[in-house]
């Protein structure tokens, strides 16, 4: 998780991507973006989206 931070994170985002606070598990960040989903399918293997609604267009267990 640190490197998705740093490598992938604040590389795209710079300062508009913070860091708000870290659980035994998990990260939260602020991310400032005109739309994430977008974002996000662009680097799709990067991210779990298991737990999004089985009708959203990025719905998947591959990443699981």
């Amino acid at each position: 998780m640190y490197e998705f931070y740093y490598d992938y994170l604040k590389p795209r985002y710079g300062n508009k991507c913070t860091l708000l606070f870290t659980d035994t598990d998990s990260f939260c960040y602020h991310v400032e973006t005109e739309d994430l989903y977008h974002d996000m399918s662009q680097n799709f293997d990067l991210f779990d989206t298991s737990n999004f609604g089985k009708d959203h267009p990025l719905y998947t267990t591959k990443n699981y």
